[in-house]
């Protein structure tokens, strides 16, 4: 709490900040981990809005019903950001994909088609794990699903690249 206090200057916002601290942090941590459910993003976001708070401190209501309704709001709103960045994430990894089909191996270069040719989740799961080395943990919270539907789909992404490789649709 210390960092927040040294963002504020005043005496009386400092006491409202460490009210509202104090108040809402086991709130706002529960919300963010059924959004998230996960304990280090949960973390860092509500860190990120107790950084908001401390900027604002002097605009906000001490603690009260609409103080309450504030840090909601403004979880919910953190998680949805998070949530956009993510999609922005998927978007940059699918650009990247098309552009480096291009490879000179004949082989390589069918197995990129393959890959094109799967829906765009499994896409996604194959360029992670393979292309970038991500871990099934770390793509189920890239993707935002759960480590067993990783394995799942890498299963099923990998039965048919073999399927699209014989009939040879990407040679």
């Amino acid at each position: 709490m210390l960092v927040y206090l040294q963002m504020i200057e005043l005496d009386d916002d400092k006491t409202k900040f460490e009210n509202i601290y104090l108040t809402y942090k086991d709130l706002m941590f529960n919300l963010a981990m059924l959004k998230l459910n996960n304990t280090q993003k949960a973390e860092d976001l509500v860190h990120d809005v107790f950084i908001k708070i401390a900027e604002k401190v002097s605009q906000i209501d001490p603690v009260g019903i609409r103080t309450k309704h504030l840090v909601i709001t403004m979880v919910e709103n953190q998680v949805i950001d998070l949530f956009r960045s993510k999609a922005e994430q998927l978007e940059t990894v699918n650009s990247d994909l098309v552009q480096n089909i291009g490879v000179e191996d004949k082989y390589e270069s069918g197995i990129n088609a393959c890959i094109m040719k799967l829906p765009e989740q499994q896409r996604n799961l194959i360029w992670f794990k393979y292309s970038l080395g991500y871990k099934n943990s770390e793509i189920s919270q890239l993707m935002g699903v759960s480590v067993a539907w990783i394995q799942k789909n890498e299963q099923r992404a990998k039965r048919k690249l073999m399927e699209l490789y014989r009939e040879e649709d990407c040679k």
